[in-house]
């Protein structure tokens, strides 16, 4: 469509724009993609940490390890399919996120769901990390914008 933009640099090393006004579907996103790091198998639409080695794996609220470097979300199966390290991305498993339009979303605690929630983490040693925000109600589409800081509960 005349609505779609699309700005990459391929799919190995590198980052890209990806501009989609739809975000109709499961999987569809706009926003800052980047394909670096070790190839990782991934679950599209979780949340990720770049490890220290090069590759990903879920980010976790448990630990300052595990949720205060560079976070992304995955596009596909494999890092390789994208990152997104900034935007709007739609999936289904977002609307069982209990959360009202604008609400923050934290790193979850639990890493086997979608990594998100919208509930402040509690537990001592938890992390407290914004990292984006539901667009509407119960809605499948949430706006990924990772704050840089955190806050570790005592």
């Amino acid at each position: 469509s005349d609505k779609d933009i699309t700005f990459t640099s391929g799919t190995s090393g590198g980052t890209g724009l990806v501009y989609d006004a739809t975000l109709g579907t499961d999987g569809t996103y706009s926003g800052e993609v980047a394909y670096f790091g070790t190839s990782t198998s991934t679950n599209q639409g979780r949340l990720y940490q770049l490890q220290t080695g090069g590759g990903w794996a879920y980010a976790d609220a448990d630990t300052v390890a595990g949720s205060s470097g560079l976070l992304a979300v995955a596009l596909g199966t494999n890092s390789d399919d994208g990152m997104l390290l900034r935007g709007f991305i739609r999936d289904s498993d977002y609307s069982a996120i209990d959360g009202v339009a604008g609400g923050k979303l934290y790193v979850n605690t639990t890493t086997s769901n979608n990594s998100f929630t919208a509930d402040i983490p509690t537990g001592s040693g938890d992390i407290v990390r914004i990292v984006g925000y539901v667009t509407t109600a119960n809605s499948k589409t949430i706006y990924f914008c990772p704050d840089n800081t955190f806050i570790e509960l005592a």
